[in-house]
């Protein structure tokens, strides 16, 4: 037999290269072998060793070991797949009430707010009944809020006493109840329509003047809340008259005479709301008014031949068409 001098490997005496390393044998002699040499080399399997974690290693209790292998499991079940179970639909027989619980917590929250800004506005009422000319800030819609307010409550009483006035002399008696109904209607809606127009005028004309005296200062609803704080006596009276005129017909002077304190009022409260001004005047205070009284007059003038001859064309048309 030969053997390999390279790897060592036996070959038979007629085989020329190494079947393992592939060595020419060609020069190499037939040589005895022992037995021992025969035997086939088999060589122990090489296990790799595990490189376990420190804290593997150093366990070496069994209670370390129990530990370790339930941090093992732990591991396991974490990259396990759920087990899904299908599971059965619910209904829910009573409905659920959360979004009505934001609505009563909403309405809540608004109602606190009105009665928050019905005191101010009441406790801005109250001051300008105790001193008229003080200053006191407020809301800016305040002053024409309270306009509106003792117009309203003036044409309203307007209303009841025109329909008393008819009923006195007999106006249903004779078939004309809806007729004069319909006139003191129409005339009210006409008359709050012509009240609110005064008002802008006398306002529009006085804060002509405050901006021609004094350049600067407060703007339009500022100046309508001076104005209406130093003349608010007026809602006072707005709702006297109105009680009057509900009493009946009987009580018509009384109703006029407190009708022209609540104009004579309201002229009163914007000229000292223009001249009373705590600023240093630009410009003579006296042409300051005299601009106010020439735009008042012109723009009134204008005003009452439009009442007259809307309300006189509106009255004879009802009158006509009633008798007719």
């Amino acid at each position: 037999m030969k053997k390999c001098p390279n790897c060592g490997a036996l070959m038979e005496a007629d085989v020329n290269f190494c079947t393992k390393c592939g060595t020419d044998l060609r020069n190499i002699n037939n040589t005895q072998v022992n037995e021992s040499e025969l035997k086939p080399n088999v060589n122990p399997p090489i296990i790799p060793e595990k490189n376990e974690p420190e804290h593997m290693k150093q366990s070496t209790t069994p209670n370390d070991r129990q530990s370790v292998s339930e941090q093992t499991s732990q591991t396991e079940s974490q990259f396990a797949q759920p087990r899904i179970t299908p599971q059965r639909p619910q209904y829910n027989s009573q409905p659920t009430y959360s979004n009505q619980g934001q609505t009563n917590n909403q309405y809540q929250t608004s109602n606190s707010a009105r009665k928050e800004k019905f005191n101010n506005y009441w406790q801005w009422c109250v001051a300008s009944w105790k001193r008229p000319f003080s200053e006191l800030t407020g809301e800016s819609w305040y002053g024409w809020v309270t306009i509106l307010a003792e117009d309203i409550v003036l044409v309203l009483g307007i209303y009841f006493g025109m329909k008393a006035v008819a009923n006195r002399y007999g106006a249903s008696t004779f078939g004309l109840g809806d007729t004069v109904s319909g006139i003191a209607f129409n005339s009210t809606i006409a008359l709050l329509f012509f009240s609110v127009l005064f008002e802008v005028i006398v306002i529009g004309g006085y804060y002509a003047a405050y901006r021609f005296i004094y350049g600067h200062g407060k703007n339009l609803l500022e100046f309508v809340n001076s104005g209406v704080h130093c003349s608010n006596l007026n809602l006072i009276l707005s709702v006297l008259t109105f009680i009057i005129m509900l009493l009946g017909s009987n009580n018509g002077s009384m109703a006029a005479l407190l009708f022209l304190l609540i104009i004579a009022n309201f002229f009163m409260g914007f000229q000292v709301t223009t001249l009373g001004e705590n600023l240093k005047p630009v410009r003579d205070k006296m042409y300051g008014y005299i601009i106010s009284f020439f735009i008042i007059i012109i723009a009134l003038i204008i005003l009452f031949s439009l009442i007259y001859s809307s309300a006189y064309d509106s009255l004879m048309n009802q009158l006509f068409s009633a008798f007719s």
